[in-house]
This record gives structure tokens, C-alpha cells and sequence, in this order.
């Protein structure tokens, strides 16, 4: 139903990764700015903590509507190793179907090399 769109699988440290969330299902999606990351520590995906917050920001994406690109790394230098970036979005449900509201969640994983 959402797509976490990247313009690149890997990456170089120092480079920057454009991401955005498309909305492929046929209902409207609500979402923010928010993109949480993890790094894979060889056994299991760690969040990295940032300092700082995001504007509360609601973002409306109808069916077939994309977010504007946000630029990775969002602080900082990333070090080499693999990485998931995940941003959630929510649909009201309908009374009609007996469908309650929802929260999806999109995922994308990537690579930063020592280039």
C-alpha cells in the first residue's frame, strides 16, 4: 500500500540518499516528517537515537501522491554498514466496511560502503 522510495541501494559515506513515501494504495494517507533509523549491528537492527525533533507537520497524500524527497544522512557522518529507514503512515477506516483506522508502516534498506 506505501513504498519508501529511494534514488540509490548504496551509498558512499559521505553522500546523501533522497527519500521519499509514495502512497500506491486507492485512500488517503496521512503521514509526517518523521523517518526513524536503524543500522544492523550483525545481529539485530538498532534505532539510531538523533538529538533534536521533528516539526509536527501533517502531510495528506492522496492515492498515487508522493512526499517531497527528504535527503539521509539527516545528522552526521554515517558509518559503513547496512541500514533501514521506516516511516509510518495512517488511513481512517470505513463504518461502511467495519474498518478501523490504520497505521502502515514502509521500510528500505540500504548500504553506506567506504567508498
Amino acid at each position: 500500500m506505501i513504498e519508501l522510495v529511494l534514488d540509490k541501494r548504496s551509498i558512499t559515506a559521505g553522500e546523501q540518499l533522497a527519500v521519499r513515501l509514495v502512497n500506491r494504495s486507492d485512500v488517503p494517507l496521512m503521514t509526517g516528517l518523521p523517518i526513524r533509523e536503524m543500522r544492523w549491528n550483525g545481529q539485530r537492527w538498532v534505532r539510531i537515537e538523533r538529538l533534536g525533533v521533528w516539526p509536527a507537520i501533517g502531510i495528506l497524500l492522496k492515492p498515487g501522491q508522493s512526499t517531497e524527497a527528504q535527503t539521509w544522512p539527516f545528522g552526521g557522518l554515517p558509518e559503513p554498514g547496512r541500514y533501514r529507514l521506516t516511516k509510518p503512515a495512517t488511513y481512517e477506516g470505513h463504518p461502511e466496511r467495519r474498518d478501523v483506522d490504520r497505521e502502515l508502516v514502509a521500510t528500505a534498506t540500504f548500504e553506506v560502503t567506504d567508498g
